[in-house]
């Protein structure tokens, strides 16, 4: 008789740490999806600071570059595509149109001395670039982190205890170079109408 009350009591301790385990594991992965959360509000910062920067440079770049230039149709779209964006892949898309337009109007400014000279120009040519390279170091970091929580939810006890913690996989934020155009129909229209402009 004692020997089956010693067996049911270890059986009990085994389920009972079990139990505890899984809610461990559970509440890491509500950590790990609450710390992607704050990465990921960290990017969107980045993203409006970008955003709020534009209007200013474009009004500076006019005072100096013919209004035919296609960086000056490419930004605003792109920028109305970034506003209208909602979730992480519809972002990564815009962020990709956004950097090819301030990468198309840059280039056009090299063709223009006074412009480069410009304080405001420079100034704002620098802020722009100091947050392109913050959001592609945000970006990494988010994607690795993006990676491994992910891999944690396709293995045990991650999948015993995903629906627990009420969790899902996340995506990814992609790099600009990984931009698809064809996903993206509006996008394919400006790069193939780029690609087919005379060049001089």
């Amino acid at each position: 008789m004692e020997s089956v009350v010693i067996a049911l009591a270890i059986i009990f301790a085994v389920i009972l740490i079990g139990i505890l385990l899984l809610i461990r594991s559970a509440r890491g992965l509500k950590r790990a999806n609450s710390e992607l959360n704050k990465d990921w509000l960290n990017i969107e910062t980045l993203l409006k600071q970008r955003n709020d920067e534009l209007p200013r440079l474009i009004q500076t770049c006019r005072s100096y570059m013919p209004a035919e230039h296609e960086g000056f149709k490419l930004i605003p779209e792109a920028r109305s595509a970034c506003q209208r964006a909602a979730s992480v892949e519809e972002k990564a898309r815009a962020d990709a149109r956004l950097t090819h337009a301030l990468q198309k109007l840059f280039s056009e400014a090299e063709s223009y001395p006074d412009l480069k000279s410009n304080n405001t120009f420079a100034q704002l040519q620098s802020r722009l670039l100091e947050i392109e390279e913050r959001i592609a170091e945000r970006r990494e970091l988010f994607n690795e982190d993006v990676r491994l929580f992910n891999a944690r939810l396709h293995r045990p006890p991650g999948t015993w205890v995903r629906g627990m913690a009420r969790v899902q996989p996340r995506p990814f934020f992609t790099k600009p170079s990984a931009y698809d155009l064809e996903a993206d129909p509006e996008a394919k229209t400006l790069a193939e109408a780029e690609r087919a402009r005379p060049r001089s």
